[in-house]
């Protein structure tokens, strides 16, 4: 390399590719560039490790023992090879360095400390502020009890109402007081910030943080200027909605079973603040996973019924026709049943087995009645009989349920004999 540009080479790497009239070279099979410094753009994959690496190495209390850090523990991985002076990517590593190292951050001030002598001048006429000054002085002079044989003495003087707390005025009298005391008494601190303002050039230095204090106070009311922009343009974009502009998604219907359905109660604010992180972060996959499996059950009935050509009430009403079958088979009456997983299986139906709900056995049911061989073609194809009861899906449930096989199965005889015992 002389002068900044690059000496053609009469065999180009294939890492670093070919050069071109830009002044880098072209990107080679690896994806890497090479400019006219002789600094190799590293591929996107390796390009986003070193610009992080380099974003953290400067942001760093100290950057070369933090790099050095990294270069010790990632000594054997490749994707910090980077970090070695004699790697190719070294360089563009080092620019990265530099360039967040020059990064200025903007200077937006400094808050003002809080103001110890200035209060909203309360709505008073100028004879009761005059009043209100010359008790608060005497007060800071002589000390609270001055206050307390002052209030007894003029406990019915209208003139002195602002001495009892429960006046508005009272709060405005005590940071008078305590304004008094200040100038009347200063402390250390007070007395040290007062040298060092009367010291040659201070002036300077006051009126620099003076202006500080204003570009803090600028930038402060420009974001609350954004914020009210931004909440008014929300407004007038909402208003600007026509709602009557609208297309029908879906229609949801409402059964009797929904009606009757048993939710469980709601959670209060305390509940919920009180749940733990892992709690609430089990809820959430909880109910993450409940909608998940009853949307794909959702799709695949509406898949179902629409090739069947019959409405989702209709299915209803077919599940309701064999109530007295489903209750044989699921541990809760069907209005209770809902349309998500049931966590409780059925022990005794073995260890897989679990509750189903309706939105599956409502296909099962259309499937049995819409196709009349439909039961016979599974019972067949399965080898369903009343001594094979394993693992079920709600079809062979369903089947088991409307050819009565369930009734003479020893599952359903020992669940009645049971029931009978503890009747």
């Amino acid at each position: 390399m002389m002068n900044g540009t690059v000496v053609a080479t009469p065999t180009p790497s294939p890492m670093h590719g070919f050069e071109n009239a830009n002044g880098y070279v072209e990107p080679s099979p690896g994806g890497s560039m090479r400019f006219t410094t002789g600094m190799i753009l590293p591929p996107p994959e390796v390009k986003s490790i070193v610009d992080r690496t380099a974003t953290f190495v400067a942001r760093s209390a100290d950057p070369p023992r933090f790099e050095d850090k990294i270069r010790e523990n990632g000594r054997t991985d490749p994707k910090f090879s980077f970090l070695n002076p004699m790697d190719p990517y070294h360089a563009y590593y080092r620019h990265r360095m530099e360039k967040a190292l020059a990064v200025v951050e903007e200077d937006i001030g400094k808050e003002p400390p809080p103001a110890e002598f200035i209060v909203d001048l309360p709505h008073i006429s100028a004879i009761d502020l005059d009043i209100m000054k010359l008790t608060a002085l005497f007060a800071a002079r002589r000390g609270r009890s001055f206050l307390h044989q002052l209030a007894a003495r003029e406990g019915r003087n209208y003139q002195f109402d602002f001495l009892q707390p429960s006046h508005s005025l009272f709060v405005y009298f005590n940071q008078l007081v305590e304004q008094y005391q200040k100038v009347l008494f200063p402390s250390g601190e007070m007395l040290e910030k007062l040298a060092e303002r009367t010291q040659p050039g201070a002036k300077w230095k006051m009126l620099e943080e003076a202006k500080r204090h204003a570009k803090w106070e600028q930038k402060k009311r420009e974001q609350v200027k954004k914020r009210e922009d931004d909440q008014e343009a929300e407004r007038t974009a909402f208003a600007e909605i026509d709602w009557h502009d609208y297309a029908i998604v879906q229609t949801i219907e409402f059964t009797a079973a929904d009606a009757a359905s048993e939710l469980p109660p709601p959670m209060s604010v305390q509940e919920v603040e009180s749940m733990t992180l892992a709690q609430k972060r089990m809820a959430a996959m909880v109910m993450e996973s409940s909608a998940e499996d009853v949307e794909a059950h959702r799709a695949k009935r509406d898949v179902v019924l629409t090739a069947c050509g019959i409405t989702e009430a209709y299915a209803n009403d077919l599940i309701m026709q064999h109530k007295d079958q489903w209750d044989r088979i699921c541990a809760d009456p069907i209005e209770f049943m809902q349309d998500h997983w049931y966590d409780e299986a059925e022990p005794e139906l073995g260890p897989d087995t679990r509750v189903y709900t309706r939105a599956e056995m409502c296909e099962a049911f259309v499937k049995l009645h819409v196709e009349p061989d439909f039961a016979k073609d599974v019972s067949e194809r399965r080898g369903l009989d009343e001594h094979n009861f394993g693992h079920r899906d709600p079809v062979e449930w369903a089947v088991l349920a409307i050819t009565g096989r369930f009734m003479h199965s020893n599952v359903y005889k020992e669940r009645e004999a049971g029931r009978k015992r503890e009747t």
